[in-house]
């Protein structure tokens, strides 16, 4: 993912939960859930997860490993983005 990839979907999410509240996220749920478990490693798992392998977008763990087995040794530490405008999205 490119910063203007990651532009892109970041923005206000309206998201109701279990309770009825309404949460606000600046991400969407599945790229937050892909980033926890990117984050949730084991060393006795054959993935190397503890939980269920991240798919799709997410931030990977600075000096982890990807769902492609890429290691991120040499990731990023910052990105910069704008902040989100217009209207609220729901997923």
């Amino acid at each position: 993912m490119n910063d203007q990839e990651l532009q892109k979907i970041y923005k206000i999410y309206k998201v109701p939960d279990s309770t009825g509240k309404t949460r606000i996220y600046m991400l969407p749920s599945e790229f937050i859930q892909n980033t926890i478990n990117a984050f949730n490693t084991s060393a006795t798992t054959a993935t190397g997860y503890a939980s269920t392998p991240p798919t799709g977008a997410y931030f990977a763990p600075p000096n982890g490993r990807t769902a492609s087995g890429r290691t991120t040794a040499c990731a990023r530490r910052s990105t910069t983005l704008s902040g989100a405008r217009g209207s609220a999205a729901s997923t």
